[in-house]
């Protein structure tokens, strides 16, 4: 039986939880930007790239969380799905079809919750 290493999970809980806050900043910021305050749009903006960013770090995360650091292989794929969702909202926002952006930033909130969950319920321990 050999130890899971920890510091690929502990980097992930640092990682989803700073992207889960970035998302969940996000619609207030462009609440604010639709009654009124038009300067939130550039910080919109640049909150949407920094989280396009994130989301490619959590993949490669995941995959050092699998290998070496000996957990499961399975949030490598909700990490993809995560990044491809991103990489769209990103490109509907700019295509500014909100009835598409909308619905599924609604979506990117609740998968970032979810994963950001299972990071924090995961303990690893032995295999």
């Amino acid at each position: 039986m050999r130890k899971i290493r920890r510091w690929p999970l502990i980097t992930l809980r640092c990682l989803i939880t700073v992207f889960l806050l970035l998302t969940l900043v996000q619609p207030v910021l462009a609440g604010m930007f639709i009654t009124g305050d038009v300067d939130l749009l550039d910080l919109h903006e640049i909150n949407a790239l920094t989280i396009g960013f994130l989301s490619w770090l959590l993949v490669i995360n995941t995959v050092l969380l699998w290998r070496p650091g000996r957990g499961p292989a399975w949030p490598i794929g909700l990490a993809v799905v995560l990044a491809v969702l991103v990489q769209t909202q990103t490109g509907t926002g700019f295509s500014r079809s909100l009835g598409v952006h909308i619905p599924l930033g609604v979506a990117l909130v609740a998968v970032a919750t979810a994963l950001t969950y299972w990071a924090f319920a995961y303990r690893g321990g032995r295999r």
